[in-house]
């Protein structure tokens, strides 16, 4: 059966030149004027993806697509905005009202190409493979209460200092927030969570709760979990770096922890597989008896497809999720947000060299940095100065 893609902006020309762009690609394409206008058709018809202007009269994208995702959740949605809706659009990737922003004007060839991948993505997060482990597991991981209340107490623009009181209350966090920002990374020398939460920003610090909640388990479990966090922070302190010294820019606010959360679905099958997983784990190698095949062997399924499931179930940008499922196959024709996935994979391996361990069980695609416009020399050069 067709999948099914609906667009909707209130300039007529606009919406013929997408329906002769659209024309001979493999799905069905419908074509409304207005916000009401979609709702309504949505009462009666079934869409796979939404593509919508942000910009309208009487109903703007951003509220029909809140309406959207409360009513259709199923329904993927995808912003259409001009570069000046900066704000706009961070709210809307922040809150998951949107899925993934495409720019106005846009490219021919990108958006068919983009609106391929993103119907395509949503093929391989469903497979029946995935979904049978996932129904095997007792329960997958919900999102941590003290998450849901900073989340909403940033929604609603708190100070730093009614945030900083309400991490206080967890004192494991509380100390790794302090320890991360007094470190070397960030320079920070303080006692204060409200300062070290002004240091590493509000988003990082809500990723932080949410990755912290999952690196938690019995005492036995705890040392190779401790080894995956700080895998998971160094990856995440090189993505930042990378972006700061050698693409030279900030790395976008709403994709800040991307590198952190890479390799959540690692944590998951080791808290489901405890035994089997470290077996795997310690034979792994850089070769052809790598970690990917193993997990493969083992439950038809692979860390990266376990993370993107994840992370797509608790409603995390798809920059995130991608990054989770494409970590270490960065070329992936089904890739929308290249830049971050190709950042998050190159951080990766070098972050496990770093920890100097034997069995790494990661390869670098030097293709990758081509691709970014930097070089080898120059990020080893960056590491040797972190060393």
């Amino acid at each position: 059966m067709n999948k099914v893609v609906m667009f909707v902006d209130d300039e007529k020309f606009i919406l013929k030149s997408l329906k002769r762009l659209m024309k001979s690609e493999p799905f069905e394409s419908v074509y409304m004027n207005s916000g009401p206008e979609a709702l309504e058709y949505l009462e009666e018809n079934k869409i796979d993806l939404i593509v919508t202007d942000i910009r309208m009269p009487d109903m703007d994208g951003f509220e029909l697509l809140s309406i959207i995702k409360d009513k259709y959740p199923k329904v993927l949605r995808v912003a259409l905005s001009g570069f000046t809706e900066s704000r706009t659009i961070y709210k809307l990737i922040e809150k998951n009202i949107a899925k993934i922003y495409l720019f106005k004007p846009w490219d021919n060839f990108e958006l068919k190409k983009n609106i391929n991948r993103i119907l395509e993505f949503e093929d391989v997060l469903t497979n029946n493979k995935l979904l049978e482990l996932i129904n095997n597991l007792d329960s997958l991981p919900v999102l941590p209460k003290l998450y849901q209340d900073l989340k909403a107490l940033i929604d609603q623009d708190a100070s730093i200092e009614e945030v900083g009181k309400l991490v206080e209350i967890d004192q494991a966090i509380s100390s790794k927030v302090l320890r991360l920002a007094n470190s070397a990374f960030y320079g920070r020398k303080t006692g204060s969570i409200s300062e070290a939460i002004l240091s590493i920003g509000l988003n990082n610090l809500k990723n932080m709760v949410l990755a912290s909640s999952i690196f938690h388990g019995s005492k036995e479990e705890m040392e190779s979990l401790d080894k995956m966090w700080v895998h998971s922070i160094n990856t995440n302190k090189l993505t930042l770096l990378i972006y700061e010294k050698l693409l030279n820019k900030k790395i976008p606010t709403i994709y800040g922890s991307a590198g952190l959360l890479h390799d959540i679905g690692k944590v998951i099958l080791h808290i489901f597989y405890s035994d089997s997983y470290k077996e795997i784990i310690n034979n792994a190698d850089d070769a052809d008896n790598n970690l990917i095949n193993l997990e493969l062997e083992a439950y038809n399924v692979t860390h990266q497809d376990i993370g993107a499931y994840l992370l797509n179930w608790w409603e995390l940008p798809h920059a995130y999720v991608e990054a989770a499922m494409y970590h270490h196959r960065p070329n992936d024709a089904r890739i929308v947000n290249y830049e971050i996935v190709g950042v998050v994979h190159i951080a990766n391996y070098y972050s496990l060299k770093r920890l100097s361990l034997e069995n790494a069980h990661s390869y670098l695609d030097k293709t990758v940095f081509s691709k970014l416009g930097i070089s080898v020399e120059d990020l080893e050069a960056l590491i040797e100065e972190l060393d």
